[in-house]
């Protein structure tokens, strides 16, 4: 197997052997991990603190403690849930739990950390913000017009602000793959007329560089309590997960 995009090298903590477990901790949100939880949408996946996270690792056809490599097949099985496989959600990322092994994960590893591929599904699984089911999304997830184009990840990012409370937002970005630091770009002012939003000049932002993870930050500064900070969560009035590519499509968020 070619060696993954950087963007995808997103995750760190599984074993690399087989019958070995370990958490799955995640670069692009602080090192937190996944483990069992239930949830009202998606699949029961929800993210903690590592030592809680448990994930059990097998290869096909292979003895315990045999080596893992990246060409190996891979069933991956969590606690109380089962094995993770490719498949259909109404809500969040399509993952669902199988009660027997499904060999059809890839555990690629790198100097850098670790990439999850999927062969059913045929792309990576990453961190992304989504409004429903715990934030994972396919890397493909992050192309979106023009559909059935062939091209993966966003070469523009297009925001609108039709905030409900029709308040300005400052649109802050922190590229994972450029020292993690996060950016200020500037006030998308609220673009409501009367009734009607969006009405004026959105956001734009375009990466400059491609293969790389990038969260995208609107920040409801002005809120009571919070302030200029996209760390802080309860002040995020919406967070995207993009991977950029110049050559890729143009993304369209509208933050309500």
């Amino acid at each position: 197997m070619a060696a993954p995009p950087s963007a995808v090298v997103d995750w760190e903590g599984l074993p690399t052997w087989s019958g070995g477990y370990g958490p799955l901790r995640n670069q692009s949100n602080g090192l937190k991990a996944l483990r069992y939880a239930v949830r009202d949408y998606g699949i029961n996946l929800n993210w903690t603190d590592w030592p809680n996270s448990v994930w059990e690792v097998y290869g096909e056809g292979l003895s315990t403690n045999a080596p893992i490599t990246s060409t190996t097949n891979v069933a991956l099985r969590v606690p109380g849930g089962g094995y993770l496989r490719w498949g259909a959600q109404s809500w969040g990322i399509d993952l669902v739990w199988s009660a027997t092994a499904v060999y059809e994960w890839n555990v690629i590893t790198t100097a850098g950390g670790q990439a999850l591929f999927n062969r059913s599904r045929n792309d990576y699984v990453v961190y992304g913000s989504r409004p429903w089911g715990v934030n994972l999304i396919w890397s493909g997830d992050a192309m979106v017009t023009p559909p059935d184009s062939g091209v993966t990840g966003v070469r523009t990012l297009v925001t609108y602000n039709c905030h409900n409370d029709r308040r300005p937002l400052r649109m802050w970005i922190n590229d994972m793959d450029a020292g993690g630091v996060w950016t200020d770009l500037g006030l998308l002012g609220s673009q409501w007329s009367g009734s009607s939003c969006p009405v004026g000049s959105p956001f734009i932002y375009s990466p400059p560089v491609a293969n790389h993870r990038i969260q995208v930050v609107a920040v409801d500064y002005s809120a009571p309590g919070c302030a200029n900070d996209p760390v802080i969560g309860s002040c995020r009035r919406s967070m995207v997960g993009i991977i950029s590519n110049p050559a890729g499509g143009v993304a369209q968020i509208t933050v309500s």
